[in-house]
């Protein structure tokens, strides 16, 4: 069984509702939470809401079959799936990439998340039209932030086809503050607010016709790889803390598969010893760089490995890591493995991004494309290294550029999902 949590807009409460609707479920049954979009920060909740690994959807970055075979794979071993989408049902790059086309894909049903708060009848009226625009697949509607009885009365006035199942009260003590870059990260939310959310949704929401609805989406007929035996390639030391946690399932497994992973933490001034690489996600370093700053042990093992022509791939807030400085009321000293500075006084740059090779690096031989993703408030002040990508479409480091490399250590901005057929795997 599957379904959709989607929305007309961003800030409706597709996150807490979503995650509430998962560990509700997971009472009785194992359940995998989805995050439709390249998005890092959702995927916690679903992991604390089920204690299992969400996994992303995205078009962009995987294509129809890859968006399929993941679906498949990871669906496998668990009795329902919660797919939490991205924005509004119908955002996405030039009308692509969006909620509805992934529903649309995988013959999904979709259930809406309405934010009522400044609205009352009209949301019932928003659900049956989008109802209408998406061939049949929004079957169900919750009311989210409804004050009283007659206010969830008043919302289902106008609802015909699409289901009512039912609603969350408004409570100011269920908002989830946001910083720049989206949500605070689930490790910064008490699991207390996802299980009180859980707990009234278990009396307002209809779960039998939840369930009902998720019954209707047909078994996906796609053949899927068997997975391929380990070969071990040696040890791979992944940062994961609160600084550097921005990683996706699908690319931690196709790791996995190749490697041994080792965590460690920059934040604790960690190093792991008798490693083949590094491999350093995203996040917030730039809130930790006075810690990072002082942390020598890591910054000199990792400077170390790279003089030792270890394989080191960082992508945004680990390539900000890897650089001289970052900037921020004043520069903090990075890890300085790049010759490159970065502030943080800049616009947020946020989008999918199609990176050219223009010298074989760890992602791509020259004249290869990889799709990605950029998201960030930081830029680059300087930059003194080769830049070995050009972007066709996106921002990147500079100039429509993106991708250092020094020896076997690659960084770019840019997000992407690994697969078998990059040179570093």
């Amino acid at each position: 069984m599957r379904l959709i949590i989607a929305s007309d807009r961003s800030d409706s409460g597709k996150t807490l509702i979503a995650s509430g609707i998962m560990m509700a479920l997971s009472k009785n049954k194992r359940v995998r939470g989805f995050k439709i979009g390249p998005d890092f920060i959702d995927p916690g909740f679903h992991l604390k809401a089920t204690g299992s690994p969400s996994v992303n959807l995205d078009l962009h970055l995987m294509g129809k079959d890859g968006v399929l075979r993941s679906l498949v794979n990871y669906l496998r071993g668990f009795d329902f799936s919660v797919i939490e989408g991205v924005m509004g049902m119908f955002d996405g790059l030039m009308g692509k990439f969006s909620t509805f086309e992934i529903a649309k894909l995988t013959k999904t049903p979709i259930v809406l998340v309405i934010d009522c708060y400044a609205m009352s009848s009209t949301g019932g009226k928003l659900a049956e039209g989008l109802r209408l625009v998406s061939s049949g697949l929004v079957k169900g509607v919750i009311f989210n932030k409804v004050v009283s009885e007659g206010h969830v009365i008043e919302c289902s006035r106008f609802l015909n086809r699409v289901k009512f199942l039912g609603y969350l009260p408004y409570d100011p003590s269920f908002k989830i503050e946001s910083r720049h870059l989206g949500l605070f990260t689930a490790n910064e939310v008490p699991l207390e607010k996802i299980k009180r959310a859980s707990e009234v949704l278990e009396r307002t929401i209809d779960f039998d016709v939840l369930e009902k609805i998720a019954s209707e989406a047909p078994p996906l007929k796609i053949r899927v790889r068997s997975k391929s035996a380990k070969t071990n390639k040696g040890r791979i030391a992944i940062a994961y803390d609160n600084a550097f946690s921005f990683y996706y399932t699908q690319n931690i497994d196709t790791l996995r598969s190749k490697f041994d992973l080792v965590p460690f933490s920059p934040l604790n001034n960690e190093r792991i010893d008798e490693v083949d690489g590094v491999y350093l996600g995203g996040g917030y370093p730039e809130l930790f760089a006075e810690q990072l700053e002082k942390n020598q042990e890591t910054k000199s093992w990792l400077r170390k490995l790279v003089d030792n022509e270890k394989l080191v791939y960082a992508e945004c807030g680990g390539m900000m890591y890897l650089s001289n400085y970052i900037r921020n009321n004043r520069k903090y000293s990075m890890v300085g493995v790049f010759d490159m500075g970065i502030s943080m006084d800049s616009r947020l740059t946020i989008g999918y991004t199609v990176l050219r090779a223009v010298k074989r690096n760890p992602l791509a031989v020259i004249g290869k494309t990889v799709n990605g993703h950029e998201f960030h408030v930081s830029s680059v002040d300087y930059v003194k290294e080769e830049l070995v990508m050009r972007n066709d479409h996106g921002r990147g480091i500079a100039e429509g550029q993106d991708g250092v490399l020094n020896k076997r250590a690659y960084a770019q901005y840019s997000h992407v999902m690994l697969n078998e057929r990059f040179p570093l795997l």
